[in-house]
């Protein structure tokens, strides 16, 4: 199996104990593995801008019950430069990807 890129949901509690909700939101997303030089899925990005889709969830999936809660939402990817020099290709290589060493 190749890399995987992770986007994790946390909601914790006043006390900063992690809690969970009624329905399994989405906790996990993976993508699938890049294809050896093919750079067609990577888009150059300015800091501080997004590109994605919005998923709809209502927050209540989320928390346990009333309350005031943080929600913290992490993404770390799963490509790391040992993976792109080993099967990334030239192309990969030469591209700034965001990978697995820099912290989440």
């Amino acid at each position: 199996m190749g890399p995987r890129n992770h986007l994790n949901i946390h909601t914790l509690d006043l006390s900063g104990k992690e809690v969970t909700g009624h329905a399994g939101i989405l906790e996990d997303c993976n993508l699938p593995s890049p294809v050896a030089d093919d750079t067609s899925r990577f888009t150059e990005m300015e800091p501080g801008s997004f590109e994605g889709m919005a998923e709809k969830f209502n927050v209540r999936e989320l928390v346990p019950g009333p309350g005031e809660y943080d929600i913290v939402v992490r993404y770390h990817s799963g490509i790391s430069q040992a993976w792109i020099s080993q099967h990334g290709g030239s192309k990969l290589g030469a591209l700034p990807i965001r990978t697995s060493e820099i912290p989440k």
